[in-house]
C-alpha cells in the first residue's frame, strides 16, 4: 500500500480570493438581470399583499359598513338591491345619529335613531312611514352593529369581538300579518282572459301579441320575481330526464336567491317556453323580451288587473308577487316541502308570514279526521 503525500497548503497571500472580496469598502449590490442578460437600473422587489385595516371602537358604524362589510357582502355575490337597501338603512343611521364612534353608541343614540325613523314620510303622499318600514331599518342596522360583538361559531360567526355585550335597538312591534289578500285561481283565470283587452287598448304594452298571457302563465308555474322573469333567456334552460330546468347565472343583477340556483319548469311553464320560440324575433336570446323598461311593465299590469276586475285592496298589494303568492299557496295544499324548495326562502317563517294564503289552515282543518 502506497501513501499519496499530500501537497503543502498555499500560502494565504497566494491564494485565489473572490472578486468581490477585493475591495472591502465598496456596498454590497444586488443586481438583477432581465431576460436579454442586461441589468435593471432600478430593480423593486415584488408587490406584497396590504392586509385591510382591522375595525377597532373609534371606527364608526358607517365607517364599519362601508370598509369591512361591504367589501364582504360584494365578495359573497349578494344582490344589488339588498345592498342597496342596506345602503339606505345607513343613511338613516347617519342622518339621525351623526354617526358616532362605536365606543360611544348607547341606548340613547338608540332612540334617537328610531325616533328618527318615525319622522319619515310614506310612500303614498301625506302619508307617514309603516312600522314595518321602521322595523326594516331597525333590523337591518342591528345586524351590521352585531357585527361588533363578540365571535359565535352558530350565532355570530363572523363576530369582531370589538363589544363583549352588543346593545339591541328596540324596534316597534308589528301587528300580525293575515295572508288573505293573494290571488285566486278564478282571479288568475280573469287575468288570462283579459290580457288581449290590454293588447288591444294599449298597444304598446307587449311587443307582439300573446306576450302577457305567456307572462301570466309562466309566472305564476314558476313563482319567478319580476326582475329575473324580464331577464331569462333560452340559453338558460336545460333538458334532462326530469325535464326542463332554468338554470340563473351567477351574477345576475336584481336576483334576491341563492346565485346559480336551479328552477324547474313544469309542463305548463315548458308549453309556454316553446310558444315564445315561435313569437320571439329569430336571434333573440331573451325568452321575454321588451322594449319598454320595468316601470311600464308594472304600470301595464296595473292596468291588466283594473280589466280583469280584480278587487283594489288586491290589486294594490299584489302585482305580479301575487302570482307568486298563489303558487305558494297551491303548492302547500300538495306539498309544504316542495313548496319551501320552489320559492326558495331560507327563512322558515317567511313562507307561512307572508305567503301562504290561512285557508290552507282552514281547508286542513275541517278535513281533520275525528275520533269515533
Amino acid at each position: 500500500m502506497s501513501i499519496v503525500p499530500t501537497p503543502d497548503p498555499l500560502p494565504l497571500e497566494s491564494s485565489p480570493l473572490p472578486s468581490y472580496l477585493d475591495a472591502p469598502d465598496e456596498p454590497f449590490q444586488l443586481k438583477l438581470f432581465t431576460r436579454d442578460g442586461d441589468a435593471d437600473p432600478d430593480p423593486q422587489p415584488p408587490p406584497r399583499h396590504q392586509p385591510t385595516r382591522r375595525p377597532t371602537l373609534n371606527w364608526t358604524l358607517g365607517e364599519l359598513w362601508r370598509n369591512h362589510i361591504c367589501d364582504q357582502r360584494k365578495a359573497r355575490r349578494q344582490a344589488e338591491r339588498n345592498l342597496k337597501q342596506l345602503e339606505e338603512s345607513m343613511c338613516y343611521w347617519t342622518r339621525f345619529t351623526d354617526d358616532p364612534p362605536l365606543r360611544y353608541i348607547d341606548t340613547v343614540t338608540m332612540t334617537d335613531f328610531v325616533n328618527g325613523l318615525w319622522t319619515l314620510a310614506g310612500r303614498k303622499r301625506g302619508s307617514t312611514v309603516k312600522a314595518t318600514t321602521v322595523h326594516k331599518h331597525c333590523r337591518t342596522v342591528q345586524s351590521i352593529y352585531d357585527r361588533c360583538g363578540p365571535m359565535h361559531r352558530r350565532t355570530n360567526p363572523q363576530g369582531l369581538g370589538l363589544l363583549a355585550d352588543v346593545p339591541l335597538i328596540v324596534r316597534p312591534d308589528l301587528p300580525e300579518n293575515v295572508v288573505d289578500k293573494n290571488f285566486t285561481l278564478d282571479e288568475i283565470g280573469s287575468i288570462l282572459r283579459s290580457c288581449p283587452q290590454i293588447e288591444a287598448k294599449l298597444p304598446t304594452a307587449a311587443p307582439f301579441s300573446g306576450w302577457w298571457h305567456n307572462v301570466i302563465l309562466f309566472d305564476y308555474n314558476t313563482g319567478l320575481r319580476s326582475a329575473v322573469l324580464l331577464q331569462i333567456r333560452f340559453s338558460w334552460l336545460k333538458r334532462t330526464d326530469q325535464g326542463l330546468w332554468l338554470h340563473v347565472p351567477v351574477g345576475t343583477p336584481h336576483i334576491k336567491v341563492h346565485p346559480g340556483r336551479p328552477f324547474f319548469l313544469n309542463r305548463w311553464a315548458d308549453a309556454v317556453v316553446e310558444d315564445q320560440r315561435r313569437r320571439v324575433p329569430s336571434g333573440e336570446d331573451l325568452i321575454f323580451p321588451h322594449p319598454y323598461g320595468e316601470s311600464w311593465i308594472y304600470e301595464a299590469m296595473r292596468r291588466l288587473l283594473v280589466l280583469s276586475e280584480i278587487p283594489s285592496e288586491k290589486a294594490e298589494d299584489n302585482k305580479f308577487h301575487g302570482l307568486r303568492k298563489a303558487l305558494g299557496t297551491e303548492l302547500a295544499k300538495i306539498n309544504h316541502v316542495a313548496e319551501k324548495m320552489a320559492l326558495g326562502h331560507r327563512d322558515r317563517d317567511i313562507d307561512i308570514n307572508y305567503y301562504i294564503n290561512r285557508s290552507v289552515m282552514v281547508e286542513a282543518l275541517q278535513k281533520l279526521p275525528q275520533p269515533v
